[in-house]
């Protein structure tokens, strides 16, 4: 008995898995993914080791590169959605052993498609282009999708894109 109370104690105490996929630019016609995977993997520990950001969780980022090309991120979201597969990279490792951001590998990997995901909710893309090609099919699937860096005004529309949103400004309340 008190083996199985023990084991309930640890099963209870396990963190969930927070799962985002974050759909990013690292190379194409703008590499801005690369500076945002790399502030992410720096950030993720912080929320992961703090107690009062969303205790009883432990956040995974997972990443995969669209090249800042609107065809591309729809057919990942489009393989993502509806079998499951996510293009991820892997990032190699520098001799001192950190990631090298620079160079990955890209392996495929099963989070589950729509109605049995693993993931909550889409991270990206980084150009604005590549997020208004995926924000409707992302709002289809009931996903939380957000991007760092898509400031194109049309997105600002939360008819056409109700589960979007942004951290910047669009570009129509940028100084002149």
């Amino acid at each position: 008995m008190w083996m199985f109370a023990a084991w309930a104690a640890v099963v209870a105490a396990a963190p969930k898995k927070l799962t985002i996929v974050s759909i990013q630019p690292m190379d194409g016609g703008w590499a801005g993914g690369v500076a945002m995977n790399s502030a992410i993997r720096r950030t993720v520990p912080l929320i992961n080791a703090n107690p009062a950001i969303l205790p009883d969780y432990e956040v995974e980022v997972l990443f995969t590169n669209d090249g800042c090309d609107p065809e591309i991120t729809m057919s990942q979201v489009l393989d993502l959605f509806f079998n499951g597969n996510l293009p991820s990279l892997a990032f190699n490792t520098l001799p001192n052993g950190d990631l090298d951001i620079f160079t990955w590998e890209t392996e495929t990997i099963d989070v589950g498609n729509m109605g049995a995901s693993q993931y909550v909710g889409i991270l990206g893309a980084g150009c604005s282009g590549a997020t208004m090609a995926i924000s409707k099919v992302v709002a289809k699937a009931r996903k939380p999708h957000v991007s760092q860096s898509a400031t194109s005004p049309a997105l600002t529309d939360r008819a056409q894109y109700p589960y979007f949103w942004r951290a910047p400004q669009p570009d129509t309340n940028s100084l002149q």
